[in-house]
């Protein structure tokens, strides 16, 4: 019987199933007692752990098996009683079945007072140190680490040496290097973690499996505190990476080092690093994807970790719900009894929390209710007060602390509560909790406690932090926290706290590459300048909250080269007054600077809203203006006026403000722009003239009176070039700016509030996106003229930023440009760009032009209109003929005086 089950063995799964009967057929005929029933019941134990990872109900058999094969054996079955220690210390810590742990380490001592030979003796000392490994990890059990640390010790040194033995030390190097990067984990004795990297790097170089000890290194080189990104221990541990991958063709050992590769950008953009690195994270976990037959389902995990980062960063839904296919796929491939399943489940868990409350359609219950199940399973099977279990317990504290202020649901504050009860509650205490834990204790405390001095040692907690990890997480989450839990309270705190996460923002948009990269570093945390501004105007130093939003402002667009510049008093040449209206959920504040000094006044009332989309130049956005202006200058507002304003502030159609009996622009040369830093004092110069016309593009209607247009343009400045139909491309057109004193597009366009910088202008065979503006040369430009729709406007969430396609130009070194603020009737386009274009020809300033043209459009009859037009010369165009003859029958109608026409253009510069 015995043998036949052998034979079946080699019939693949079918026939291991039969064998397996038929052994179990063979025990109960031989009995306990036979003198070969220790064999059989080892070849029983064997057969049923013939799997990589079997079964729970397989093993625990197994593990029952063995002990019978023990109590069968003799005092001198040495090498049987080795092969039962062997397998007992790979399954017994897979179904958590710690209590012959004891019995298996007194066997090993049995047998090591047997003579063994040194590589028999290493394989069983390093076998029993796993198991203990083992239960360190599941349990958190202390001595269980240390008596592993203490066996990879005996292993090292009963281990050969020579070009035989490569294989074995560096295996064991291995392992012993790891055991001491858990202790120093939780101990943080550098001498552990010295010693680890000194027997990592031995082991790598050796030829025996060069690239997973290289792999090895890179893991421990990479640590777990919160190192910069450019510590040069963590820049060693990439260049082991890339020396791994170049020394190895092998599908298994690229799908390590791969994944690892992915956790390095992982923890290099958590550490500071730029967004990219969540880029390339995601590009190395899908190539170790490629063998996920090896790897199991830790890759997905890392992918999914790496896709619900760059979701915070940037905001795009695809991210969040890949992220969360790719965490439930990982937790489907780990076994319900994997002693590790509960760091799946954590991984899991935060995504769908992150996924309830920012899902852009309001909170989900569904996934907010998955995410606490998944929490609650994870908790369950950790040990109470070990350090996993503290942090989990953390996390699902934080997750319910944002769904009540979500929801406001009493079952989450509860809940919040539950979580609390099982963590530390003294300040000191938490304080020396993990940053992210400590972060979110500090704030439920902060959110109950009663007592100011309660109050005031969770302060001191959340400072600690963030001092500790000025670049990580951690930090980041404690001074944001600091900034908010003190408004109202501590006014000086909350401009600290802004300058913490200043500096952090700061580091982050210096490392960033491209602007897409900045985009989302932005997105991280907005309107913190705003509230910083408030902080300062709280404090009496208006000039200075001035000076901030100015350094904050446009942060997008300009390099830290382009923002530094210093003040120019010659800007009191141009303007009057400087007015920065500011908006945060704590109030507004309207600051007004002039050559004498700053003022600043606060309307705690008011709550701004953007223009309606059924109504761009509405009731609400008008009044939120209205109410700035008149905080700042009263009624009697400055001639010649320059407006920095605050994220979606940027949005309002100031021109059309409510000013005394009139609005704004009846009273005020107007100016935008979101920074002075992009002031430039110069004059400007009219004279070439770069005509880029795109009326007609495949999938968007037909621009009627964009060539009436643009041949009367040709008419006032007659030297430049006309790009139009065909010859109006992205290529040619950014060729040909340099060259120009003045550039008109007429054309449509369009915004992009998830990718901000792809706002674009539609041309012929292609776009002039936000992003190849910042590219081109305009530094000889004196004036952009878009004729487009939304070209002034930036992505709404971005609310400290500006991203238009107008700023885009100034940006790149024009002097002004003149965008729209919502989508503009091609008619009423066609007659304001006309009307601005022939008052610069006759000498008006672009502010003046603009002005002159807007209250044009508002003010003259339809008739006045087609006597100018008819001044112009003949209608070239049929839609022009028709335009012309509607105005000339409309009398004294004004068709034009709604603020819808007139008020969406601005001027920048």
């Amino acid at each position: 019987m015995v043998n036949l089950a052998s034979a079946l063995d080699y019939l693949g799964d079918d026939g291991r199933a039969q064998a397996i009967a038929i052994t179990d057929q063979a025990i109960k005929v031989m009995g306990a007692k036979h003198r070969d029933a220790a064999g059989v019941f080892m070849m029983a134990a064997q057969r049923l752990a013939m799997d990589v990872q079997p079964s729970a109900a397989d093993s625990r058999k197994a593990l029952d098996y063995l002990h019978a094969a023990l109590a069968a054996s003799t005092a001198h079955d040495r090498a049987l009683q080795a092969s039962v220690l062997l397998l007992y210390a790979r399954l017994a810590p897979s179904v958590g079945d710690y209590s012959k742990i004891d019995k298996a380490q007194h066997l090993l001592d049995r047998l090591r007072r047997l003579n063994l030979g040194n590589h028999e003796a290493v394989q069983l000392i390093a076998s029993m140190a796993e198991a203990h490994h083992k239960q360190w990890q599941a349990a958190s059990h202390r001595p269980s680490l240390h008596k592993a640390i203490s066996l990879s010790a005996d292993a090292l040194a009963l281990c050969p040496t020579g070009p035989d033995a490569e294989v074995m030390r560096s295996g064991v190097q291995q392992q012993r290097a790891l055991l001491l990067l858990e202790r120093y984990t939780y101990k943080n004795d550098g001498n552990d973690f010295e010693a680890a990297v000194a027997l990592l790097r031995e082991a790598a170089r050796l030829d025996a499996f060069r690239p997973q000890m290289l792999n090895s290194l890179a893991i421990a080189l990479m640590g777990t505190d919160s190192r910069p990104a450019t510590d040069p221990q963590f820049e060693e541990a990439r260049l082991a990476l890339v020396e791994g991958l170049a020394s190895t063709n092998a599908p298994e050992s690229t799908a390590f080092l791969k994944w690892t590769e992915a956790n390095w950008n992982l923890a290099a953009y958590q550490r500071g690093g730029p967004v990219s690195h969540l880029d390339r994270a995601v590009d190395a976990a899908d190539m170790a994807l490629r063998q996920a037959e090896i790897l199991g389902s830790q890759p997905l995990l890392t992918l999914a970790q790496a896709l619900y980062n760059r979701f915070r960063a940037g905001g795009d839904m695809t991210d969040i719900d890949r992220a969360a296919q790719a965490a439930e796929q990982g937790l489907s491939l780990c076994p319900v009894d994997d002693v590790k399943r509960w760091s799946s489940e954590v991984t899991t868990a935060n995504i769908y929390q992150e996924r309830a409350l920012k899902n852009g359609v309001g909170y989900d219950p569904v996934d907010a209710a998955r995410a606490v199940e998944l929490q609650q399973a994870a908790l369950s099977r950790l040990v109470r007060g070990s350090l996993p279990h503290t942090e989990l317990a953390s996390t699902a504290l934080g997750t319910q602390i944002e769904q009540h202020e979500a929801t406001k649901s009493d079952l989450a504050r509860e809940s919040a509560r539950a979580f609390a009860r099982m963590l530390p509650s003294s300040p000191s205490e938490v304080a020396r909790l993990p940053a992210v834990a400590a972060v979110n204790l500090a704030v439920f405390y902060l959110k109950t406690a009663d007592q100011p001095t309660d109050r005031e040692a969770w302060m001191d907690v959340l400072r600690t932090v963030a001092s500790r990890h000025p670049d990580g997480e951690g930090g980041w989450l404690a001074a944001s926290n600091l900034m908010h839990q003190n408004v109202g309270r501590d006014w000086n705190a909350v401009v600290e706290a802004f300058d913490m996460l200043a500096r952090q923002r700061g580091s982050r948009l210096a490392a960033a590459r491209t602007p897409r990269e900045r985009a989302m570093v932005l997105r991280r945390e907005q309107s913190v300048a705003a509230l910083a501004g408030l902080a300062l105007v709280h404090l009496d130093r208006p000039e200075e909250a001035a000076r901030l939003i100015d350094a904050t402002q446009a942060a997008l667009l300009m390099t830290e080269e382009q923002g530094s510049l210093p003040d120019d008093p010659a800007i009191w040449s141009s303007f009057d007054a400087l007015f920065y209206p500011a908006a945060t959920r704590y109030g507004a504040y309207a600051i007004a600077i002039t050559a004498d000094g700053a003022t600043a006044e606060r309307l705690p009332d008011l709550a701004p809203e953007r223009p309606d989309a059924s109504n761009t130049a509405g009731d609400t956005a008008l009044t939120t203006a209205a109410s700035l202006l008149q905080a700042a200058f009263g009624n009697r507002v400055p001639e010649r006026l320059l407006v920095v304003p605050v994220g979606e502030l940027g949005l309002l159609p100031w021109a059309a403000a409510p000013v005394g009996s009139g609005v704004l622009i009846d009273e005020t040369r107007l100016s935008i722009l979101p920074t002075r830093r992009l002031w430039k004092a110069r004059e400007p110069r009219l004279e070439t003239l770069l005509v880029v016309e795109a009326a007609e593009v495949q999938g968007s209607p037909a621009l009627r009176h964009a060539a009436a247009e643009t041949a009367q343009l040709r008419a006032w400045l007659p030297s430049g070039t006309d790009l139009k139909g065909r010859d109006a491309t992205p290529e040619a057109a950014m060729a040909a700016l340099p060259r120009a004193d003045v550039a008109h597009f007429s054309c449509h366009g369009v915004i992009d509030p998830v990718e901000p910088m792809r706002s674009r202008l539609l041309v012929e065979d292609g776009v002039i996106s936000v992003s190849d503006v910042l590219g081109a040369d305009c530094a000889t430009v004196s004036l952009v003229s878009l004729s487009a729709c939304q070209s002034g406007l930036h992505a709404a969430g971005l609310a400290d930023e500006f991203a238009s396609l107008a700023v885009a130009f100034l940006v790149s070194g024009a002097q002004f440009a003149v965008g729209t603020l919502w989508n503009i009737q091609d008619a009423a386009a066609s007659l304001f760009s006309r009307r601005l274009f022939e008052q610069l020809s006759q000498g008006a300033a672009p502010r003046e032009a603009v002005r002159s043209a807007q209250l044009w459009m508002r003010d003259s009859a339809d008739e006045d209109k087609a006597l100018w037009l008819s001044g112009l010369g003949p209608p070239q165009t049929p839609a022009e003929e028709t335009l012309r003859g509607n105005l000339a029958r409309g009398g004294d109608r004004r068709s034009f005086a709604a603020a819808k026409y007139w008020a969406g253009f601005a001027c920048y510069g």
